[in-house]
């Protein structure tokens, strides 16, 4: 049984660590925001790409000590049957534990979170505002 959990642990780091590399290696934005969404890229567990007609509610939280942006969808279930199997399990896991479909962790970028979040909430608030 030990060798199962240490081949499964093995696997689970290396695909981490790979993925972490391919970000260092990479000079793509972790987040890119416009006035029709946003392109989160931010982890393994992104959201992609999102539009602000399918954002609910925008807020800060604090988990194990890290501050985070949590981003609730209007259609979390259509949502989630659009990502593949391990990345929608941490998606799922995540708004679990938070309410939120997605989360941007403030060590994926490099902008300090409280700005991030007043660009997002500035953006979300204008295209709620132009809409109706």
């Amino acid at each position: 049984m030990s060798i199962v959990i240490g081949l499964v642990a093995i696997l689970f780091f290396g695909i981490c660590f790979c993925y972490s590399l391919i970000k260092m290696i990479r000079k793509e934005p972790s987040l890119v925001i416009n006035e029709h969404g946003f392109i989160d890229l931010s982890s393994y567990a992104s959201g992609g790409e999102v539009a602000w007609k399918d954002v609910e509610h925008i807020f800060m939280y604090e988990l194990m000590g890290q501050q985070m942006i949590g981003v609730k969808l209007r259609d979390e279930k259509a949502f989630l049957e659009r990502q593949n199997g391990m990345k929608r399990k941490l998606m799922i896991a995540n708004s679990n534990m938070v309410d939120a479909t997605i989360s941007i962790a403030q060590n994926s970028i490099t902008l300090p979170l409280d700005q991030l979040y007043l660009m997002m909430m500035s953006n979300w608030r204008h295209a709620r505002a132009s809409k109706g």
